[in-house]
């Protein structure tokens, strides 16, 4: 029963992070994203358009299907880490400079 419950509690956080990982505030949260691609989308159709209809980052960056969609965030952790690890390199350079 424990291991019931368990799953489940686990199984709806993992889904609520994915959730949250699939919206365009995500997407953006990296200064990267925010000062070039953002400010390009929103001068773009798929974010001022005639009907209102707006296309986000994961309309079409993110596949739709669970096994496909899994890959893809597999993959972009591989970037963020590697990203990660480089700012924390160049703080420890700059510390040794310093």
């Amino acid at each position: 029963m424990i291991g019931f419950v368990g799953g489940i509690v686990f199984w709806g956080g993992f889904n609520t992070g994915m959730e949250k990982a699939n919206t365009e505030e995500f997407c953006i949260s990296c200064h990267e994203m925010r000062n070039t691609v953002y400010q390009e989308y929103m001068d773009s159709v798929h974010y001022n358009n005639r009907s209102g209809v707006r296309a986000t980052c994961p309309d079409c960056h993110v596949p739709h299907e669970f096994v496909p969609k899994m890959i893809r965030k597999l993959k972009a952790s591989k970037s963020c880490m590697v990203k990660f690890l480089a700012l924390l390199t160049r703080r420890r350079n700059l510390k040794l400079i310093v």
